[in-house]
Protein backbone atom coordinates (compact mmCIF):
# COMPACT_ATOMS: atom_id res chain seq x y z
CA UNK A 1 0.00 0.00 0.00
CA UNK A 2 1.18 3.75 -0.18
CA UNK A 3 -0.13 6.91 -0.62
CA UNK A 4 0.91 8.77 -3.16
CA UNK A 5 -1.96 7.41 -5.83
CA UNK A 6 0.35 7.39 -8.80
CA UNK A 7 1.93 4.52 -10.25
CA UNK A 8 3.72 5.18 -13.62
CA UNK A 9 0.69 3.81 -14.83
CA UNK A 10 -1.62 6.79 -13.63
CA UNK A 11 -1.90 9.19 -16.82
CA UNK A 12 -1.27 12.53 -16.94
CA UNK A 13 -4.88 13.11 -18.26
CA UNK A 14 -5.47 11.62 -14.18
CA UNK A 15 -2.69 13.43 -12.69
CA UNK A 16 -4.26 16.91 -14.22
CA UNK A 17 -7.88 15.92 -13.18
CA UNK A 18 -6.34 15.25 -9.29
CA UNK A 19 -4.42 18.46 -9.24
CA UNK A 20 -7.29 20.28 -10.32
CA UNK A 21 -9.42 18.60 -7.65
CA UNK A 22 -6.68 19.39 -5.02
CA UNK A 23 -7.20 23.28 -6.75
CA UNK A 24 -10.45 23.23 -6.25
CA UNK A 25 -10.57 22.56 -2.62
CA UNK A 26 -7.83 24.78 -1.98
CA UNK A 27 -10.05 27.88 -3.53
CA UNK A 28 -13.59 26.10 -1.40
CA UNK A 29 -15.20 24.78 -4.68
CA UNK A 30 -15.90 21.15 -3.15
CA UNK A 31 -18.65 20.07 -5.18
CA UNK A 32 -16.06 20.64 -8.17
CA UNK A 33 -13.44 19.10 -6.20
CA UNK A 34 -15.43 15.49 -5.65
CA UNK A 35 -16.31 15.83 -9.45
CA UNK A 36 -12.54 16.19 -10.35
CA UNK A 37 -11.50 13.52 -7.79
CA UNK A 38 -14.73 11.21 -9.09
CA UNK A 39 -13.10 11.75 -12.50
CA UNK A 40 -9.50 11.15 -11.83
CA UNK A 41 -10.11 7.61 -9.87
CA UNK A 42 -12.31 7.01 -13.14
CA UNK A 43 -9.06 7.93 -15.33
CA UNK A 44 -6.67 5.61 -13.28
CA UNK A 45 -5.64 7.68 -9.95
CA UNK A 46 -6.38 5.85 -6.89
CA UNK A 47 -5.38 8.17 -4.59
CA UNK A 48 -8.26 10.25 -5.59
CA UNK A 49 -10.65 8.17 -4.66
CA UNK A 50 -9.60 8.83 -0.70
CA UNK A 51 -9.63 12.32 -1.03
CA UNK A 52 -12.87 12.01 -2.30
CA UNK A 53 -13.65 10.26 0.79
CA UNK A 54 -11.80 12.56 2.83
CA UNK A 55 -14.20 15.41 1.35
CA UNK A 56 -17.62 13.68 1.92
CA UNK A 57 -16.72 13.22 5.13
CA UNK A 58 -16.08 16.53 6.14
CA UNK A 59 -19.65 16.91 4.90
CA UNK A 60 -20.93 14.13 7.24
CA UNK A 61 -21.78 11.97 4.25
CA UNK A 62 -20.02 9.33 6.22
CA UNK A 63 -21.53 6.22 3.52
CA UNK A 64 -19.58 8.20 1.12
CA UNK A 65 -17.02 8.61 2.14
CA UNK A 66 -17.04 4.87 3.61
CA UNK A 67 -17.38 3.37 -0.10
CA UNK A 68 -14.06 5.82 -1.57
CA UNK A 69 -12.23 5.24 1.22
CA UNK A 70 -12.47 1.25 0.40
CA UNK A 71 -12.06 1.86 -2.91
CA UNK A 72 -8.90 3.54 -2.13
CA UNK A 73 -7.96 0.98 0.42
CA UNK A 74 -8.71 -1.61 -2.33
CA UNK A 75 -5.83 -0.17 -5.07
CA UNK A 76 -3.68 0.04 -2.20
CA UNK A 77 -3.84 3.39 -0.29
CA UNK A 78 -2.88 3.07 3.05
CA UNK A 79 -4.19 6.37 4.27
CA UNK A 80 -8.00 5.14 2.78
CA UNK A 81 -7.17 1.82 4.88
CA UNK A 82 -6.34 4.26 7.67
CA UNK A 83 -9.65 6.28 7.54
CA UNK A 84 -11.90 3.44 7.55
CA UNK A 85 -10.48 2.00 10.62
CA UNK A 86 -11.04 5.43 12.42
CA UNK A 87 -14.05 5.48 11.23
CA UNK A 88 -14.74 2.16 12.34
CA UNK A 89 -13.60 2.83 15.45
CA UNK A 90 -15.16 6.21 15.85
CA UNK A 91 -18.64 4.14 14.96
CA UNK A 92 -17.76 1.38 17.98
CA UNK A 93 -16.90 -1.18 15.57
CA UNK A 94 -13.67 -2.73 17.23
CA UNK A 95 -13.25 -5.72 14.77
CA UNK A 96 -13.66 -3.61 11.61
CA UNK A 97 -11.43 -0.48 12.94
CA UNK A 98 -8.57 -3.41 14.13
CA UNK A 99 -8.71 -4.77 10.57
CA UNK A 100 -7.95 -1.67 8.76
CA UNK A 101 -5.51 -0.36 11.43
CA UNK A 102 -3.65 -3.58 10.54
CA UNK A 103 -3.79 -2.90 7.20
CA UNK A 104 -2.19 0.75 7.28
CA UNK A 105 0.14 -0.32 10.08
CA UNK A 106 1.88 -2.87 7.75
CA UNK A 107 3.06 0.03 5.57
CA UNK A 108 4.05 2.05 8.97
CA UNK A 109 1.08 4.17 8.89
CA UNK A 110 2.08 6.23 12.68
CA UNK A 111 -1.18 6.74 13.28
CA UNK A 112 -2.56 3.10 12.87
CA UNK A 113 0.56 1.89 14.81
CA UNK A 114 -0.61 4.10 17.73
CA UNK A 115 -4.61 3.44 17.29
CA UNK A 116 -3.95 -0.71 16.98
CA UNK A 117 -1.85 -0.64 19.74
CA UNK A 118 -4.60 1.49 21.83
CA UNK A 119 -7.13 -0.97 20.82
CA UNK A 120 -5.22 -3.97 21.62
CA UNK A 121 -4.56 -2.86 25.42
CA UNK A 122 -6.03 -5.56 28.19
CA UNK A 123 -6.19 -7.74 25.18
CA UNK A 124 -2.58 -8.36 24.14
CA UNK A 125 -0.25 -5.93 25.96
CA UNK A 126 3.12 -7.17 24.03
CA UNK A 127 1.56 -6.63 20.88
CA UNK A 128 0.11 -3.30 21.97
CA UNK A 129 3.47 -2.41 23.21
CA UNK A 130 5.29 -3.58 20.44
CA UNK A 131 2.64 -0.98 17.71
CA UNK A 132 3.99 1.59 20.24
CA UNK A 133 7.57 1.18 19.99
CA UNK A 134 7.14 0.64 16.00
CA UNK A 135 5.77 4.24 16.13
CA UNK A 136 8.32 5.60 18.20
CA UNK A 137 11.02 4.18 15.82
CA UNK A 138 9.72 5.31 12.88
CA UNK A 139 9.55 9.22 14.21
CA UNK A 140 13.28 8.63 15.92
CA UNK A 141 13.91 7.37 11.97
CA UNK A 142 12.56 10.22 10.09
CA UNK A 143 9.78 8.30 8.95
CA UNK A 144 7.46 10.63 10.32
CA UNK A 145 7.01 14.24 10.44
CA UNK A 146 5.30 14.35 13.92
CA UNK A 147 6.66 13.74 17.27
CA UNK A 148 5.54 10.06 18.67
CA UNK A 149 2.20 10.22 20.59
CA UNK A 150 3.51 8.10 23.00
CA UNK A 151 5.95 8.69 25.87
CA UNK A 152 7.33 7.14 28.97
CA UNK A 153 5.80 7.31 32.86
CA UNK A 154 6.72 5.49 36.01
CA UNK A 155 4.46 3.19 37.33
CA UNK A 156 3.74 2.50 41.06
CA UNK A 157 6.04 -0.53 40.65
CA UNK A 158 8.67 1.77 39.70
CA UNK A 159 8.39 0.45 36.11
CA UNK A 160 8.34 2.19 33.11
CA UNK A 161 5.65 2.09 30.77
CA UNK A 162 4.88 3.38 27.22
CA UNK A 163 1.13 5.97 27.28
CA UNK A 164 -0.37 8.03 25.18
CA UNK A 165 -0.26 11.57 26.04
CA UNK A 166 -2.94 12.24 29.05
CA UNK A 167 -3.01 8.61 30.14
CA UNK A 168 -5.10 5.78 29.21
CA UNK A 169 -8.41 7.19 27.93
CA UNK A 170 -8.92 5.52 24.60
CA UNK A 171 -9.63 8.16 22.08
CA UNK A 172 -8.54 7.37 18.33
CA UNK A 173 -5.80 9.43 16.90
CA UNK A 174 -7.76 11.79 14.53
CA UNK A 175 -5.48 14.10 12.44
CA UNK A 176 -6.34 15.67 8.93
CA UNK A 177 -5.22 13.73 6.01
CA UNK A 178 -3.21 16.05 2.98
CA UNK A 179 -5.42 16.80 0.67
CA UNK A 180 -8.56 16.67 2.94
CA UNK A 181 -11.17 19.21 2.61
CA UNK A 182 -10.91 21.41 5.33
CA UNK A 183 -12.24 24.88 4.31
CA UNK A 184 -14.76 26.75 2.28
CA UNK A 185 -18.12 25.77 1.30
CA UNK A 186 -19.74 22.63 -0.30
CA UNK A 187 -21.23 24.34 -3.83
Amino acid sequence: MSDAGQSPEVTAEARELHERGVEALREGRALDAEDLFREAYEAGHAGAAKDLGDSLAVWRDRDGAREWWRRAADAGITGAAYSLGLHADEEGDPEEAERWYRRAAADEHRDALLNLGKLLEGRDEDESMRLYLRAGAGVRQGRFQHRPAVRQQGSADGGRALVPPGGGARQPVRRVQPGACTAGSRE
